[in-house]
């Protein structure tokens, strides 16, 4: 190989005279530059990655010793060899401390003495370029081992018998003294979230999974943090070598916090009792189960094995089949009266009948495909809510309880019923259709381009045309029309004020808040202090 080589020395004479010394080429080596101070060395190795720098000790700006420390820090530093003037051991020894290879003098420099150090030099290169590779091969099988466990210890609750994975996770002993700790993400009150896309849930799944890292190493002497489940949105945590149960609450209050300013998810615990071996695997995860399942119909922030031990509720299956029959029919007869009555109904089943938490989650994806595949069947270019089924679906599989089971049916609702309305009113005046679009998309962005082409006339003549018969300009109809649903969000209490400001489409909250003032007379605060104050007499 070709060694690269940078000379770095103030006197150009001493640079032209090193050049010149000895045949380079014969060495294998390649002079690819030289410098004439410190900083500009630096800025040189920093652009062209040398190996070798043969540098002189004293030089304006930043001197050679500076260069050789800051160069120490480099996760792959040059070799140097020094060059000075003088017979001044002092120098000497502090650049054998920051690992210099050599220190020569000038004047007694020859071309044998600099072809002895240049051998030397390249020896140290070949070292550092084998331990480089040895140290990645080493960080490499441990990423390996790592991502090995942590994907074990996802698996592991769903498949407790699997020797495999046992085998896995014994070998490191994470059953002695164990614990397990889930971890459940409510991103249902992120702003927007039925955009997101897969990419961008993960990602949010990702950064939580950071912070159980980092709070984890505070809080406990042994412990793992599984992959994250991101179909589901959970992160599992096995904690060992316990020699009594962590403090949850600690970690929970900690977790919470973190989220609430990094992720802006909530988030619930399940924790599992303290177990002694491997024996006791299939209990722990039986534990988390429960506690799963437990949290589905009742929520909570922290629940632990003591929540099993009362009476629970008998589980049901839902008898959504008669339903689904007939929400077909009267989705396809048009008639929005009783389909909207079965999909209510569909909600009281879920929520007076106590089920698994999977067949929540199937009750409403069978009612929504549905839906879509009727609404779908009278208009091919459908937009909105019913376009995306995968993002649609994806967000469903987030929903943690019973009670987010039942806002999603309530906005399936919602959705269908001013489906409908478009439909009924599909052959009316197309300003009306444009109307019945803003209410079907009142939770997006909306634009005078998308109105348009829901009521199949270009932009402009849409806005005169509107303006014409409504008297008001669409802008502000769509910004009316945002503020009801605002109002009606911030009675529900659910979201923050900038939480809803995002969810309606706004790109921040101050422009928000001028349009809801205008519309609704106060601020939105002055609106949600509005209804904690009771009416004056």
């Amino acid at each position: 190989m070709n060694y690269r080589i940078l000379l770095v020395d103030d006197e150009p004479i001493i640079l032209s005279g090193i050049k010149f010394l000895i045949d380079w080429q014969a060495q294998n080596c390649e002079i690819i530059g030289t410098a004439r101070n410190g900083q500009q060395a630096l800025e040189m190795i920093q652009t062209f990655s040398p190996d070798i720098v043969i540098s002189d000790i004293r030089m304006p700006v930043k001197s050679g010793l500076e260069l050789l420390e800051e160069c120490s820090h480099f996760s792959s530093p040059p070799v140097f060899i020094m060059l000075t003037n003088y017979q001044d051991f002092d120098l000497a020894r502090q650049t054998m401390r920051l690992q210099a290879i050599d220190y020569l003098v000038k004047t007694q420099l020859e071309p044998e003495t600099l072809t002895a150090s240049l051998e030397r030099a390249k020896t140290e290169c070949d070292k550092r370029g084998k331990l480089a590779q040895a140290t990645v091969a080493t960080e490499y099988m441990e990423a390996q081992q790592t991502a090995q466990l942590r994907s074990a210890a996802r698996d592991i609750l769903s498949h407790p018998n699997d020797l495999q994975l046992r085998r896995v996770l014994g070998k490191h002993h994470i059953f002695q003294n164990f614990c397990i700790i889930q971890i459940l993400m409510d991103p249902s009150s992120l702003p927007s979230l039925s955009s997101f896309s897969c990419k961008e849930r993960q990602q949010l799944m990702d950064w939580e999974s950071e912070l159980v890292e980092k709070l984890a190493g505070n809080l406990f002497p042994n412990y793992l943090v599984a992959l994250p489940d991101y179909e589901v949105q959970r992160l599992s945590l096995f904690c060992w070598n316990l020699q009594q149960m962590p403090d949850l609450s600690l970690f929970c209050s900690k977790l919470t916090s973190a989220s609430a300013n990094t992720t802006q998810m909530q988030i619930s615990l399940l924790c599992s009792s303290l177990f002694t071996d491997e024996n006791s695997l299939s209990e722990a995860c039986s534990e988390i189960i429960g506690l799963y399942q437990y949290h589905y119909l009742m929520g909570g922030q922290l629940l632990t094995s003591r929540f099993l031990l009362g009476e629970q509720a008998e589980l049901k299956s839902l008898d959504i089949k008669p339903l689904t029959n007939r929400l077909t029919l009267e989705l396809r007869a048009r008639n929005r009266s009783q389909a909207i009555a079965i999909l209510q109904k569909v909600s009281s089943l879920v929520a007076e009948t106590p089920h698994l938490w999977k067949e929540g989650i199937e009750c409403c994806s069978e009612f929504y495909s549905i839906c879509s595949m009727v609404f779908h069947s009278a208009s091919p270019e459908l937009g909105g809510f019913f376009s995306d089924s995968s993002s649609v679906l994806s967000a469903l599989r987030c929903c943690t309880t019973r009670q987010h089971i039942l806002n999603w049916l309530e906005m399936l609702t919602r959705h269908t019923e001013a489906q409908l309305d478009a439909i009924a009113s599909s052959r009316s005046n197309p300003t009306e259709r444009a109307k019945l679009y803003v209410q079907a998309h009142v939770d997006e962005k909306i634009t005078l381009q998308d109105a348009a082409d829901a009521a199949g006339l270009s932009p402009s003549y849409l806005s005169a045309l509107f303006k014409k018969e409504y008297d008001q300009n669409f802008t502000d109809f769509v910004n009316e029309t945002k503020m009801q649903r605002a109002c009606q969000l911030i009675q529900e209490g659910n979201q923050r004020i900038y939480e809803i400001s995002y969810m309606l489409g706004f790109e921040n909250a101050y422009y928000f808040t001028r349009v809801f003032r205008k519309h609704i007379g106060m601020t939105p605060t002055e609106y949600q202090r509005s209804l904690w104050q009771p009416p004056k007499e």
